[in-house]
């Protein structure tokens, strides 16, 4: 196994840094062994094979709503049986639209309840024999997200899995491809975390091929699964730390937003915020302002105070110093190893209860100390607290932290007495979702002894292919499919890209038959990556693109602003 201190070119070397890929004719479930973690791990255990020999179709939706392993595992063998046996028109007789709009209101209905960056950690049962498996950029390849997840092995108690986002496009089976891991995501929701990339948005899906995909296969009914798609990704998150110290998003770090008040007229109480347009005023952003940014939008905006989403989704390393807008994507940044440095820096403290507040929307201010209340939540969340503390009521909220249409209140005149407070920094994140009082979910956490520590020493993104890289001045090439860009004081960043032979659609006889990768984190620490590259499956069953790929624009020019806009 490739070790994290070996160069990207040693993975060619390595016969099990390596494995070898089975033939897309190959029952994807036939008994092979799980990937070796360590050097150090117990022999691998074959993964079992289902019952059947053939997948069950067409999908029915279980009786009570709850998946099963049995469940999944039948849904990834129908794509993947149907992907070489059916006309793509014939999906519909494999999943129904019926089941199509059960599996995607679920699964939306728990992504949109997370926070914009989700926390990794003991809270959810991360421990000593935890590994977790990050994985880059898929973008369609349906049979080699599948020889991954074998290869890998499936999510359980102790694998975790990070999916980085761009789950669609180029590749054939994008649909598929997505509806295979928010399967997983349904079935385990505190083990499977599905972040958003760029490519989840409805200017990319329409130009790159999602959009005509969906049509095709669904016919009649696309149009409806597109727009239920849509709303999907409205609701992934941005980001993921993972043990308290590994940074992971699509694109990479985010500006703070810099705000000034407008001028208004007397006696107006409604100000005006804009943003900072002095580019060189660019400085790094903070946990509380990537877990405030709005991320519930179709296309996250280029211009204005909502930046955060389209610099996680949209920005590049550079190997010049400094942070500078991405003028080649035309939207997110580019920065510098000196950057990367002061992102480590800026992120390793104690983060308190105050982004988490902002997060689910309950504020308490108090001698410019952020409080939590933690007697009476529940006549908080029923809204009978105004009268006994003196708390307001701002009402139905349209977006606050990523979640939409929700109920949230302000404590800032709070009447202190009588109440039981706690400083911001007493407190942990403990996102469990699920249970209500007075018919609202409860959002709040538990609360510890202990302080939310961040000590960062990775950053890990996607975002660029083989193609993309082929163009970047002083950037490594994507071959091995992972890059380590910057290595720093603090930490690494580091590139992982999982699309072997990308793009699947090329249009010259040369292509770039990358390998792709995934990466392992393991005890005690998670801040020891293992890359495990692999070659793609092949060949790949026969299929029309769903995009003009021979004059469509290169993935490192992907933003026409204009059309975005209109």
């Amino acid at each position: 196994m490739l070790s994290e201190s070996e160069p990207p070119a040693a993975a060619a070397n390595l016969p099990s840094a390596t494995p070898p890929p089975p033939s897309s004719d190959e029952d994807f479930f036939s008994s092979v062994s799980v990937a070796s973690t360590s050097s150090t791990s117990s022999p691998s255990t074959p993964i079992p094979s289902p019952p059947q020999p053939h997948p069950e179709v067409p999908i029915s939706w279980p009786e009570d709503g709850t998946l099963t392993l049995a469940w999944v595992t039948n849904l990834m063998l129908a794509f993947d049986w149907s992907s070489k046996n059916l006309a793509p028109t014939e999906l519909p007789s494999v999943l129904p639209v019926a089941v199509f709009d059960r599996l995607i209101l679920t699964g939306s209905k728990i992504l949109h309840k997370e926070p914009n960056c989700v926390h990794i950690d003991s809270e959810l049962g991360l421990g000593k024999d935890s590994r977790v498996i990050v994985v880059g950029d898929v973008h369609g390849q349906l049979h080699d997200v599948l020889f991954l997840l074998r290869d890998a092995g499936f999510p359980s108690d102790d694998r975790f899995f990070v999916f980085n986002g761009d789950y669609v496009d180029r590749g054939a089976w994008g649909l598929e491809t997505f509806l295979t891991l928010l399967a997983w995501k349904v079935f385990m929701p505190n083990r499977v975390f599905l972040l958003r990339g760029n490519h989840e948005s409805k200017y990319c899906t329409s130009v790159y091929g999602f959009e005509k995909e969906v049509l095709a296969k669904y016919a009649d009914s696309g149009k409806h699964v597109y727009r239920k798609c849509l709303g999907c990704f409205e609701g992934l998150p941005l980001a993921s730390i993972i043990g308290d110290n590994v940074y992971t998003a699509h694109g990479g770090i985010f500006r703070s937003i810099a705000v000034t008040p407008a001028k208004r007229a007397k006696g107006k109480k409604n100000r005006k915020i804009v943003s900072n347009p002095d580019v060189t005023a660019l400085s790094l952003g903070s946990m509380e302002e990537l877990l405030k940014a709005r991320r519930s939008v179709l296309d996250p905006p280029w211009e204005g105070t909502n930046l955060i989403p389209g610099d996680v989704l949209w920005s590049d390393p550079s190997m010049k110093p400094g942070l500078s807008p991405n003028k080649e994507r035309g939207i997110g940044l580019l920065w510098g190893p000196d950057c990367t440095e002061d992102f480590l820096k800026k992120l390793n403290l104690k983060v308190g209860l105050l982004p988490y507040l902002y997060t689910h929307g309950v504020l308490c201010s108090s001698h410019h100390h952020f409080l939590l209340v933690k007697m009476s939540i529940e006549a908080i969340l029923s809204g009978k607290a105004e009268d006994s503390f003196g708390i307001s009521s701002l009402g139905s909220s349209s977006q606050l932290g990523g979640h939409t249409k929700r109920e949230h209140w302000s404590l800032s005149s709070c009447n202190t007495s009588g109440i039981n407070q706690l400083q911001a920094h007493e407190f942990r994140h403990n996102y469990t979702g699920g249970s209500s009082v007075a018919g609202k979910p409860e959002y709040f956490p538990e609360i510890t002894d202990e302080p939310l520590e961040i000590n960062l020493l990775l950053i890990i993104r996607s975002h660029e292919g083989p193609d993309a890289r082929e163009k970047r001045e002083g950037m490594e090439g994507m071959d091995q499919g992972y890059t380590i860009d910057h290595e720093v004081q603090s930490g690494k960043l580091i590139t992982v890209f999982s699309a072997p032979d990308y793009p699947q659609f090329q249009a010259t006889k040369d292509r770039y038959r990358n390998k792709g990768a995934y990466i392992i984190l393991e005890p005690p620490n998670f801040d020891i990556p293992v890359y495990r590259s692999f070659e793609a499956v092949t060949p790949r069953p026969k299929v029309n693109p769903y995009y003009d790929f021979e004059d469509c624009i290169d993935s490192d020019e992907e933003l026409d602003l204009a059309s975005m806009a209109t």
